[in-house]
């Protein structure tokens, strides 16, 4: 899998931590936030792989989910050249939602997730991963 990473959750105050470089032998990992443990003594994580840009729904009328680090990268790119775009609203899209199956594609018949098509996608971020149009 592509653009993700992997998050676990401290033990003890649940707060998450970016554990995608760590080595598959480190063990006993401290939370820097309340000293509890990230990976146990014994190897143990609370994980999830995760995409590694946000998702920004614009609505125009129309849905465009812009995958992109930060919704002002988002923003530059749905508005491209122009200045001075027509109205919208922008919503970054919840951790939830990311991983619900809602979006059907010319391939295939069956939903597939935003944070699938973020995990196959082939081009930079800022990008346009899905819209209502297409």
């Amino acid at each position: 899998m592509k653009n993700c990473k992997v998050i676990a959750r401290c033990w003890t105050c649940d707060s998450e931590h970016d554990i995608t470089h760590l080595g598959i032998t480190e063990y006993g990992v401290k939370c820097d936030k309340c000293g509890g443990y990230v990976v146990s003594p014994s190897g143990k994580i609370q994980s999830q792989i995760i995409p590694a840009v946000k998702v920004f729904e614009f609505d125009d009328g129309e849905q465009h989910w812009i995958a992109a680090e930060t919704q002002e990268a988002a923003e530059k790119y749905f508005n491209g050249p122009y200045d001075g775009y027509p109205e919208y609203t922008v919503k970054e899209v919840s951790r939830e939602m990311l991983f619900k199956p809602c979006i059907t594609s010319e391939d295939s018949r069956a939903p597939v997730s935003l944070a699938q098509i973020i995990f196959e996608h082939e081009a930079a971020f800022p990008d346009c991963i899905a819209c209502s149009v297409c």
